[in-house]
């Protein structure tokens, strides 16, 4: 599964930067829409979706993201502790 959304996520990279630069800046003008910016936030997004996955299907991850995310038991003025009302697995 974390190949897969890998192999998703960075194969549209590949295949842009294999083309020519003439075909890169026609689907571009064509589109109205600056490709190469869509096709590196999807490149850079991998780090995050690989993120999610090893937290969805590994149990440690998962603790660990919690611990990441989750502030001590102790009530404090943070803004984190204000968005994240229960941390308990």
């Amino acid at each position: 599964m974390v190949t897969g959304v890998s192999v998703l996520t960075i194969l549209p990279f590949a295949v842009y930067i294999s083309m020519p630069a003439l075909i890169q800046e026609e689907l571009s003008s064509a589109s109205g829409i600056k490709i190469h910016v869509v096709v590196a936030v999807i490149y850079f997004a991998s780090s995050i979706v690989n993120l999610l996955v090893y937290a969805i299907r590994m149990q440690e991850c998962r603790k660990a993201v919690w611990n990441l995310v989750c502030t001590s038991t102790k009530p404090t003025r943070g803004i984190l502790y204000n968005l994240v009302p229960c941390c308990k697995l």
